[in-house]
């Protein structure tokens, strides 16, 4: 009768064990990265291959943030109220859910942002994206605030090595004032590309540099249509100030990022 209660004991036990893991799993972070979860780089991001899912459900990716730290994750949590999810531009910034972010295989939350924005969650979400946007060596995310018909803008969070978060600030709030209908970036000058549709013509092409802290444009193509064809007028920032260096005219045809 002694061994068959040890048996039980030990049975209870290993139960007891095997249980607790899993209510932490649970009041955690509610996803925990498996080990042969794919891991995104800015490359994937760049080239699109990112699968983000349909936007409606709960969703995880585990994102390398820099190949000195390990991957951190973000767990999705889209608001499922009418009010998050109804299509179109709202006319004021409305919650759409948030975003807990953790290290891979750790149930422990990092921090949680709540995400505002114009467009419902299933548009916001499905346009997740991760790039280097200060040329820091860290990747820094971003999800779409606002859109037109030929332009979107994003708010970003940068990554703050120093306290292992994302972080917003005079930067970002400049970043997210950029309407463009691309946004490419030139890490070997560290310059941020901005391509803007035209009608007639190309459309405006926006350079700009991060100084002390700041977005500041430092050269522009600008189209004006008119008998001659499209003219093209090239401006660059001298002693602070932009100033037209260039005029000529240019085929009517759309220009894109290379």
């Amino acid at each position: 009768m002694s061994s068959i209660l040890k048996i039980v004991l030990v049975v209870v036990v290993l139960a007891s064990a095997s249980a607790y893991p899993m209510r932490v799993f649970v009041a955690g972070a509610g996803q925990l990265g498996s080990a042969h979860q794919k891991v995104y780089t800015a490359e994937d991001f760049r080239k699109g291959t990112v699968d983000r899912g349909s936007g409606l459900e709960p969703r995880s990716f585990v994102v390398e943030i820099s190949r000195e730290l390990p991957p951190y994750q973000f767990h999705f949590v889209p608001d499922q109220t009418a009010a998050a999810l109804v299509a179109g531009n709202s006319e004021s910034t409305r919650h759409i859910g948030r975003i807990q972010i953790s290290r891979r295989g750790s149930a422990a939350l990092i921090q949680t942002i709540e995400i505002e924005s114009h467009l419902p969650a299933t548009e916001a979400i499905k346009r997740f994206d991760a790039r280097d946007i200060n040329f820091d060596g860290y990747l820094d995310v971003a999800i779409p605030f606002e859109s037109g018909a030929k332009w979107m803008s994003f708010t970003y969070w940068c990554f703050d090595k120093s306290r292992g978060r994302f972080v917003t600030g005079t930067l970002t709030d400049e970043l997210r004032e950029i309407r463009a209908n691309s946004v490419e970036l030139d890490a070997q000058v560290q310059e941020i590309h901005a391509w803007h549709l035209g009608n007639e013509c190309p459309g405006l092409h926006e350079i700009f540099k991060i100084m002390d802290g700041h977005l500041i444009l430092v050269r522009e193509e600008k189209y004006v249509f008119d008998a001659s064809g499209c003219i093209l007028s090239i401006g660059k920032r001298i002693e602070g100030k932009m100033v037209v260096v260039e005029t000529r005219v240019e085929p009517a045809t759309q220009k894109y990022p290379h």
